[in-house]
């Protein structure tokens, strides 16, 4: 992931994932599309507000019962879909 810190778009759209490791908003900061639909995901990893770039996050059909106090950072967030969770 370290490698990978200039990276603006990731897609993880139907991988199954149960979570996002703690890793990606740790060192992913300049991404600014997230694509996590069709997963199992609960929740999102307590450091999601490092992602301040963030303008497009999509968690459609996962399984999200709680967002970290976090996610209030970010303020660049101009689209968000979290139906069917």
């Amino acid at each position: 992931v370290a490698q990978l810190e200039w990276l603006t778009v990731l897609v993880l759209n139907r991988n199954f994932l149960l979570a996002l490791p703690e890793s990606i908003p740790a060192k992913l900061t300049n991404l600014q599309e997230l694509y996590l639909s069709y997963n199992n995901l609960q929740t999102l990893p307590s450091n999601i507000g490092n992602l301040r770039k963030l303008s497009v996050l999509l968690l459609i059909h996962n399984d999200i019962t709680s967002i970290p106090p976090s996610f209030a950072n970010l303020d660049r967030l101009a689209r968000l879909e979290i139906d069917h969770n």
